[in-house]
């Protein structure tokens, strides 16, 4: 088996990532693996290069990093390699879909206060659109 690790990261053959993963699917063979910090850093790059339009690149850049900060939950990367197969002994507690919207939305409130809020609002929703 061997596995790529997509957009420039690393090539891992023969033994499972343990890096945060934000992405996964079986081509073939082989594993195609996002990681999270790569999928972070180039959804708030797109969003700030959007937003920028508008004068909002950098509310845009935050709401890109902290989208999917709940990805980073242990209950997350289990039930991404578990229901992938990707590693299919990945085990979930409960029996609830981890919710991985909401860590970055109260995070942007924490950091930011009131204004947090709107961030959060985008945040929040399970695809971010900028514009």
């Amino acid at each position: 088996m061997r596995i790529e690790v997509e957009d420039g990261l690393r090539e891992i053959n023969g033994e499972r990532s343990t890096e945060f993963i934000a992405h996964v699917r079986k081509d073939g063979d082989d594993w195609r693996l996002h990681s999270l910090p790569d999928h972070l850093r180039k959804v708030a790059g797109r969003a700030a290069e959007s937003a920028s339009l508008i004068g909002a690149a950098d509310w845009a850049r935050l709401a890109g990093i902290w989208h999917d900060l709940g990805k980073y939950s242990s209950a997350f990367q289990a039930r991404i390699r578990r229901q992938s197969g990707y590693d299919p002994e990945a085990h979930v507690e409960g029996g609830l879909r981890p919710d991985h919207s909401t860590a970055g939305a109260i995070h942007a409130i924490d950091q930011l206060g009131a204004a947090g809020r709107v961030l959060a609002y985008l945040v929040s929703g399970r695809n971010l659109k900028v514009l």
